[in-house]
């Protein structure tokens, strides 16, 4: 529903991307030796106090990394206690709710 009404208001790219990460396991790791590390990295992400705009925050610069290639995502994902085989299967799922929308006549 959320995905459909983000054709009609023209915020797809966002909402596409937060449906994607929803259903997909947490990206945050957060080891035991390191918990504090991992949530002031976590904290970097944040977003005013949306869970979901943060999810957006964090897809986005994984993108941003992973343009650079995967070692660059890799590198990134480690330094900021993110999933990277979470994260990498993010994209896909995006391209699938793309390819729904335009199938279904909301997209061009």
């Amino acid at each position: 529903k959320m995905v459909l009404l983000s054709a009609i208001l023209g915020c797809v790219s966002p909402i596409v991307t937060i449906a994607a990460m929803l259903t997909a396991r947490s990206p945050f790791v957060s080891p035991s030796d390191k918990r504090e590390e991992a949530n002031a990295a976590r904290d970097e992400f944040k977003t005013g106090k949306s869970d979901h705009l943060t999810l957006y925050s964090v897809f986005q610069s994984f993108s941003e990394a992973e343009a650079r290639g995967s070692k660059a995502a890799k590198k990134f994902c480690q330094r900021s206690f993110l999933s990277y085989s979470t994260l990498r299967v993010i994209g896909p799922t995006i391209g699938q709710y793309l390819q729904a929308l335009a199938d279904s006549g909301f997209l061009p």
